[in-house]
């Protein structure tokens, strides 16, 4: 997209996120760590309430993400909101049950020397967190799954990998109602009117369906998702382009992937832009799509094999004009960088490489599902700006360590993981 594009739908797309080959997209992250179990009902009902007791919900949402016509992630804004409350929560610990138990050998102390076995932990450990809340996790979420009336699908599972996001994701807020369109260039003007049936419909939404379809003339061939303002609804569109039938990305993992980002937000429920939310956080470069990636190529991948093959294909895949350094210092620099934006490069864009290897890391310490804790303990804060003191906080009480502690730990294996891709 050019970047002139991007600046005028900015406002727009900041709460809303998307993915696909390239996608624009929004991510937050989940939580593993020291904590006693509490129910996703009973956590989703809290954290709602606490929410709305220091927020006014606004009409308009905030949209990041939107795939492009290559195999490399890119986004676009939607709606954004101005967030005006000054946060008052101060973070705890936010009891979170998994389902499927985890235990691993790596920890922050080995991790270097056992990277390696990252991609085996964290596959196999996906992949059993969906099968062990597949059934339970069946009424979590209303699911529509729409298709444009001239639109012929090259990827008929799309309900399943919905699905088994939904499962990945069971133990975390959730939105209670999820859309998904999927339509092709002639089908653009269905996908506006059902954007205008949605009850909570306000003018200027429906501009989420273009942004599927800037990156090649005459072709939709992007994605995007979120949460639409004080509804609480997830809805999230699929371009559908032919040619991207040989992607395997298409095939599961970009569906996954733009669920998450409806996922990252629904903590802010009860906030007029829970898009916005998970964009406050000061690492929201390399989490949202990091998060977002990590959830869609684990568990979109039927096999070890596949996610080692759409893992190296995807690194590899998403070059970022202007940064061309993977070594530990120039990681550790992005890390530091707040000064993040949906759709700017090129640290948003970094967040398919290095925020996904470095959630991936973390993963295979505290869980496939763990980085979803960052959000759920930053949603306490409300939408204002969560500080790096406030930020290391709540990666402690996710991960045991401080964030500023585990960064360098963190920036040698994504470094070396770099290298080491054949």
């Amino acid at each position: 997209m050019r970047k002139s594009t991007r600046i005028a739908i900015l406002g727009f797309v900041l709460t809303l996120s998307s993915c696909g080959p390239p996608a624009d997209e929004i991510a937050d992250f989940a939580v593993t760590g020291d904590a006693e179990v509490e129910s996703t009902v009973t956590l989703q009902v809290t954290q709602r309430a606490k929410l709305s007791e220091t927020s006014k919900p606004t009409e308009n949402p905030t949209v990041t993400h939107t795939a492009t016509a290559t195999h490399t992630a890119t986004h676009t804004a939607q709606p954004t909101q101005t967030a005006t409350d000054a946060p008052t929560h101060t973070a705890t610990h936010v009891p979170i049950q998994t389902a499927s138990p985890f235990v691993s050998q790596i920890t922050f102390s080995n991790i270097v020397s056992l990277r390696q076995e990252i991609p085996r932990v964290v596959w196999e450990s996906a992949k059993n967190e969906v099968k062990s809340n597949y059934e339970s996790s069946r009424s979590l979420v209303e699911l529509k799954v729409l298709v444009g009336p001239n639109t012929t699908l090259y990827f008929n599972d799309n309900e399943e990998a919905y699905r088994d996001a939904i499962a990945f994701w069971a133990q975390f807020p959730q939105p209670p109602e999820y859309i998904a369109l999927s339509y092709n260039f002639e089908d653009k003007p269905w996908a506006v009117s059902e954007f205008k049936k949605l009850p909570f419909y306000w003018e200027g939404m429906e501009r989420a369906v273009e942004a599927p379809c800037e990156y090649i003339p005459e072709a939709c061939n992007g994605a995007n998702a979120g949460i639409y303002g004080s509804s609480g609804v997830g809805v999230g569109v699929v371009g559908i382009y032919p040619p991207d039938a040989s992607d395997p990305y298409r095939l599961g993992p970009l569906q996954i992937h733009e669920y998450t980002h409806a996922v990252q937000a629904a903590p802010w429920i009860g906030e007029g832009d829970p898009n916005r939310g998970h964009q406050t956080l000061p690492s929201a470069c390399w989490l949202g799509e990091g998060q977002a990636h990590l959830a869609g190529l684990a568990v979109g991948s039927d096999s070890l094999e596949e996610y080692l093959q759409i893992r190296k294909r995807q690194v590899r895949s998403h070059p970022v004009e202007g940064f061309n350094d993977y070594s530990a210092a120039a990681i550790l620099e992005y890390y530091r960088d707040t000064d993040c934006i949906p759709g700017k490069s090129p640290e948003y864009d970094l967040g398919y490489t290095i925020g996904y290897l470095t959630v991936e890391a973390l993963s295979a310490i505290a869980g496939p599902t763990s980085s979803m804790g960052l959000n759920t303990r930053a949603a306490l804060y409300g939408v204002g700006e969560v500080t790096g003191k406030e930020f290391n906080q709540i990666f402690q009480n996710v991960y045991g360590i401080s964030w500023d502690e585990a960064m360098p730990i963190l920036a040698e294996v994504v470094a070396q993981t770099f290298k080491e891709l054949p």
